[in-house]
This record gives C-alpha cells, sequence and structure tokens, in this order.
C-alpha cells in the first residue's frame, strides 16, 4: 500500500441506569491499494478507566492527543 492517510475519530458511550460510559479516540492509519482504502492499523485511546469519574480522567488526558 503505497498511499497512506491518517485519521482521528471520538467515540462515546452514554451510561444509563446502572451501565458505565466511556469516551476516548481512534487513531486509524489507511493504506490505498488498487482496490480501494483499507485499514491498516488502529489504536484506541480510552478516555476512562478504573475509578475515576469520566470528568475527572478527561482533565487528566493529554491534548493534543497522544497515541503510545
Amino acid at each position: 500500500m503505497g498511499i497512506r492517510a491518517e485519521t482521528i475519530s471520538n467515540y462515546l458511550i452514554i451510561a444509563t441506569n446502572d451501565d458505565i460510559g466511556n469516551m476516548g479516540w481512534h487513531h486509524q492509519t489507511l493504506g490505498r491499494s488498487d482496490k480501494g482504502w483499507k485499514i491498516a492499523d488502529t489504536k484506541v485511546k480510552i478516555g476512562r478507566t478504573g475509578e475515576l469519574t469520566l470528568n475527572k480522567k478527561a482533565k487528566n488526558l493529554p491534548f493534543p492527543i497522544s497515541f503510545d
């Protein structure tokens, strides 16, 4: 795949009742071939883990977003 592109998209899961909400980002590398664009690699940055509330965890996120 010679031509490459990168995308960043966010997601949000809204908690209902006792469900656990979450948010984060997908960082994808795309490659183009003679058959079209295909996903070559995906990394996910989760914005909420462990016992931290969503607001506390979101305040601790580095910006711009870092994909380690």
